[in-house]
This record gives structure tokens, C-alpha cells and sequence, in this order.
């Protein structure tokens, strides 16, 4: 039987998983090593997120750093309120001890003012109005739990905007091997100069490299069907050319065959 494990990337070392109902989060093993410059004043950015809280108070917890919720869910806003609430407590309150999920909170050591959520409708610019809000206008993390489909407008404001966060995570709604609106953002993002460190079923961790592939050729080349497939084989075809001494060798060879 052969085995189904994936082969070792280069970031494989670095990563760990959490687990959150009956899904799987890959994420990075030590968030220090990756943001140490930056710390408490890492610009963190959360959509929607829905079921992967723990994740984001681990973020917030390792680096110090504020979480910024934006949801248009009042389901995930009452929810992250009562996460707030009960750090401030350090306790579980009487009248939320139903909430059983609340158990892995209260020892969080989260500071509450550190929590800001907004309510809000989710448009384009939705994100850069947060952004320009703050000192430094940058993104530092990123993480989208997709409800629908059209929460991919913040992937693809967030590129458009010219915003690269060290590292993103993505939910997308449905696998990119199966779904065209999927397909379509993750290929963007990849071609934007992301590298898809790891996936586990619909989530998708990615780093940022700084390889932008879009700008490895002229998009007014009107001479060939895709003139970035086609600066990529040129620059294939010539690294496989031989060299010249190779080529001056080869001539004589070639003679001696002919007589």
C-alpha cells in the first residue's frame, strides 16, 4: 500500500496543526521567530472568525499583539464580545456556563482591550478603511475564515491594495481544485508572490516570498497566448541550451559521423 503522507517542504519544519471541530488549521510552530521585530505592534486582521477563535487568541497571546475582528455576523460578534468579557473576568460567568467552548478561554493570557471587533458591512474597501485608520497602514497577518463566496473580495482588495502580509490564512469555502471562484483567488494569490506553505482540507496557510510572477513579463506582448508562459519557457529553454564550449565540442562529433 503506498503511503499517503505528503512530502517534507522547506517550511515543514516550522509548522504545527490545531484542530477545531472535525477541521484542521495549519499554522506556523513558533510566530515569534517570524514577527519578533514587530511583537505587541504586529498588525493582526481576523474575518469572520467563526469557529477558528482559539487560533486567533494563540496569535494574540504569542505575540502580544491586538486582534482585529471584522465580521458582518452578529452571531460572531456577540460571540467574540463574551470572549472579551470573560478574559476581563479571568472566570466564566454564571449565566454563560452553557457555553461549555468557554473552557479553553478564561486562562487566556489575552489582554481584553487588546480584542477590538467591528461589526460592519464587508465591501471592497472594507479592509483598507480599517488600515489607514492605524499609525503604521500596513498588514501584518492575515486570517479569513470564508463564509460564502463573496467574502474573497478581501483577498482580492488586500492584493489589489498592495498589501502583503508576512503570512495569511484561508478558509476558502470550497477547495480550489473543485470550485472555479476558489480556484481563481488562490491561483491569484500564489501568483502575487505567495507560497502555499501547507493545506488541510479547505485551509490554506501561505507566506509571502516577494516573487511576483505577474510582473516576469510584458502583459502588451500581442505575439503569443500567454506571455507569461512564454517568458517562463524562454527562460527554461535557455538555461537547458548548451553552452558554447559544449557546442564547439559537439561539432567535431557530429563531422566524424557524417564520414
Amino acid at each position: 500500500m503506498e503511503s499517503t503522507t505528503e512530502p517534507p517542504t522547506k517550511y515543514s519544519s516550522f509548522l504545527k496543526e490545531y484542530s477545531i471541530g472535525t477541521e484542521t488549521v495549519p499554522f506556523l510552530k513558533d510566530l515569534w521567530q517570524f514577527f519578533s521585530e514587530k511583537g505587541v505592534k504586529t498588525n493582526f486582521f481576523s474575518v469572520n472568525p467563526a469557529t477558528s477563535y482559539t487560533v486567533d487568541l494563540e496569535i494574540c497571546e504569542a505575540l502580544g499583539c491586538p486582534i482585529r475582528v471584522l465580521t458582518n455576523s452578529t452571531e460572531v460578534e456577540a460571540k467574540w464580545n463574551l470572549i472579551s468579557k470573560t478574559l476581563k473576568a479571568r472566570k466564566i460567568a454564571d449565566e454563560d456556563s452553557q457555553n461549555t467552548w468557554l473552557d479553553t478561554i478564561y486562562k487566556r493570557w489575552v489582554l481584553p482591550r487588546n480584542i477590538i471587533v467591528k461589526n460592519t458591512p464587508f465591501t471592497w474597501s472594507t479592509l483598507q478603511t480599517e488600515v489607514v485608520t492605524l499609525e503604521n497602514q500596513r498588514v501584518d497577518l492575515f486570517k479569513v475564515e470564508c463564509s460564502d463566496e463573496t467574502d474573497y473580495q478581501f483577498l482580492y482588495s488586500l492584493l489589489s491594495s498592495g498589501y502583503r502580509p508576512g503570512v495569511v490564512v484561508v478558509r476558502y469555502y470550497q477547495d480550489p481544485d473543485e470550485n472555479v471562484p476558489a480556484m481563481l483567488v488562490a491561483g491569484h494569490f500564489q501568483m502575487c508572490g505567495y507560497q502555499l506553505a501547507a493545506c488541510k482540507g479547505n485551509w490554506f496557510l501561505y507566506i509571502f516570498e516577494d516573487a511576483c510572477l505577474y510582473e516576469s513579463c510584458s502583459w502588451r506582448n500581442t505575439r503569443v497566448r500567454n506571455p507569461m508562459v512564454s517568458s517562463l519557457a524562454e527562460v527554461i529553454l535557455s538555461s537547458n541550451a548548451p553552452k558554447s564550449s559544449e557546442a564547439s565540442t559537439a561539432v567535431p562529433d557530429a563531422e566524424k559521423k557524417e564520414n
